[in-house]
């Protein structure tokens, strides 16, 4: 059979298909759209963010271990999560 010459119950099924198509399309777009400008606004909600400076072991220390530059880092934090006992 010919592409004209497809009986109505297949085209039928093309239409179908096509239209899933176009509505997964859609839909993929929307939710791109959705997560990207939703990472834009915690992006720019972490720039504007108070932040504190805090000392991290670099690796777990055992107990009893010498605290040394080796073994401990500064990382920057937004202070709403630092711990109220946290070393700055």
């Amino acid at each position: 059979m010919t592409p004209t010459n497809t009986p109505p119950r297949a085209r039928k099924h093309w239409v179908v298909l096509a239209f899933a198509l176009a509505l997964g399309g859609i839909a993929a777009f929307a939710a791109s759209n959705y997560l990207s400008s939703r990472m834009a606004e915690i992006e720019a909600r972490d720039r504007d963010a108070d932040t504190v400076h805090l000392i991290v072991a670099k690796s777990n220390l055992s107990g009893g271990a010498l605290i040394t530059p080796e073994t401990v880092a500064v990382r920057e934090i937004p202070r709403a999560w630092a711990h109220s006992g946290a070393i700055t």
